[in-house]
C-alpha cells in the first residue's frame, strides 16, 4: 500500500480527499500545517507522495517542499492552489513538484487521484532507468 501524506488547512478538503485515496488503495496521513507534517515526517517513516497546499497557515507548500528536501524526504510532491500563479508554478516544476494542481479539482477528488497514480508510474520509470543507468554506466 502506497502511503501518501497531505498538508491542507482545510479539513473537508483533506477528509475528501483521504476518502478517495482510501478507496484507491492509499494510506493517508493528513497534517493541517507545515509544522505538523515536519513532526509527522520524523515520526511516519515510508512516505511515497505528499500533497501540499500552497499557502499554508504557518508557511508555503513550496517551503515545505524545500525543508522536507533538505531534510532528506525525498518523495514526488504535487502542489495544490486556490490562488494560482505562473511564477509560483515555474518556481515549484523547477525545484522537482511533479505538479501544480488548481483547486477545485475537476471532477472532484477523483481527478486527483488519478493525477497522483500518473506520478507514481512517472517516479517509477524514473527510477527503472536510474537502476538501469547504474548497472550499465
Amino acid at each position: 500500500m502506497k502511503r501518501v501524506l497531505i498538508v491542507d488547512c482545510d479539513k473537508n478538503f483533506r477528509k475528501n480527499l483521504r476518502i478517495e485515496l482510501e478507496n484507491s488503495d492509499f494510506e493517508v496521513i493528513e497534517a493541517s500545517s507545515g509544522k505538523e507534517a515536519l513532526q509527522l515526517q520524523g515520526v511516519i517513516p515510508g512516505i511515497q507522495l505528499a500533497i501540499l497546499e500552497s499557502r499554508l497557515t504557518d508557511t508555503t507548500g513550496l517551503g515545505l517542499f524545500w525543508r522536507f528536501q533538505s531534510e532528506g524526504m525525498e518523495c514526488p510532491t504535487i502542489l495544490t492552489t486556490h490562488y494560482p500563479q505562473e511564477h509560483t508554478r515555474e518556481a515549484a516544476i523547477k525545484s522537482g513538484v511533479k505538479s501544480y494542481l488548481e483547486k477545485p479539482f475537476d471532477n472532484g477528488c477523483s481527478s486527483i487521484v488519478s493525477q497522483i497514480e500518473k506520478v507514481f508510474e512517472s517516479s517509477s520509470l524514473e527510477s527503472q532507468n536510474s537502476d538501469t543507468a547504474t548497472i550499465t554506466g
